[in-house]
């Protein structure tokens, strides 16, 4: 997804790219809303990649405390399986068994 793309839709507080960001910096996020986000998101055609691409254009093109770069790094850590198994976000359509989802993941396949 362009960079271009994505700050036009940061700006329109009806889409997707509004949602996550709102989702993600919520300071009382629990992990079931965060979860659920992100199912929502993947029944409604995002995959790993450009969860990814939103959220590291906010990380470093938005101007952020640094208590929300810390939860958005934490958020990428846990989409790029820097992080424990139990942690690592999961999407609609992903491998269900856990060694092809961890395969699928470590592979960085999904960033091309």
């Amino acid at each position: 997804m362009e960079t271009s793309s994505i700050k036009q839709n940061l700006f329109n507080p009806d889409s997707l790219e509004s949602l996550l960001k709102k989702t993600l910096l919520s300071k009382s996020l629990t992990r079931e809303e965060l979860e659920q986000t992100i199912t929502n998101l993947g029944y409604q055609g995002w995959n790993r990649k450009r969860i990814y691409d939103v959220c590291r254009y906010i990380n470093f093109d938005e101007e952020l405390l640094e208590q929300e770069h810390d939860i958005l790094g934490d958020f990428c850590n846990e989409l790029m399986g820097n992080c424990s198994t139990a942690n690592m976000i999961k999407l609609p359509g992903e491998p269900e068994d856990r060694e092809e989802f961890l395969d699928y993941v470590y592979s960085d396949w999904w960033k091309s």
